[in-house]
């Protein structure tokens, strides 16, 4: 019998190794069961003016990423929806200056499960 050439291991994607996206843990639990993707929010990696998901959005257009929605680990119990960025321009205009926030997403608390390392991108400033 032939010996088969061996393969080189595939690296798994999930749970044991995480993907290097931006929030790519953002759309766990129930989100991830409603079928929540980066291109639910992202259109073609651009924005979404037409995104509106009830408990998640303000005004159309937008998203609480902190939402306990998205992730009971990640959740800080506070509404305070972003409009999401355009995904497509310059890295510097995915950036949101601290003054055009809600004021909930600039104060972190010891509490907050979410290190301000691991904010979203849009929200660095």
């Amino acid at each position: 019998m032939p010996v088969a050439a061996a393969r080189p291991a595939r690296p798994s994607v999930g749970r044991d190794r995480p993907r290097r996206l931006p929030h790519a843990d953002r759309a766990g639990g129930q989100a991830a069961r409603a079928g929540v993707a980066c291109e639910t929010c992202h259109r073609s990696g651009r924005s979404n003016p037409d995104f509106l998901f009830p408990g998640v959005s303000g005004p159309p257009g937008s998203a609480d990423v902190t939402s306990s929605l998205f992730s009971s680990h990640r959740g800080d119990g506070i509404d305070d929806p972003v409009p999401i960025p355009d995904l497509s321009g310059p890295r510097a205009g995915l950036k949101v200056a601290p003054a055009d926030l809600p004021p909930s997403s600039t104060a972190w608390s010891p509490r907050s499960s979410m290190d301000p390392s691991r904010r979203p991108p849009c929200w660095r400033a």
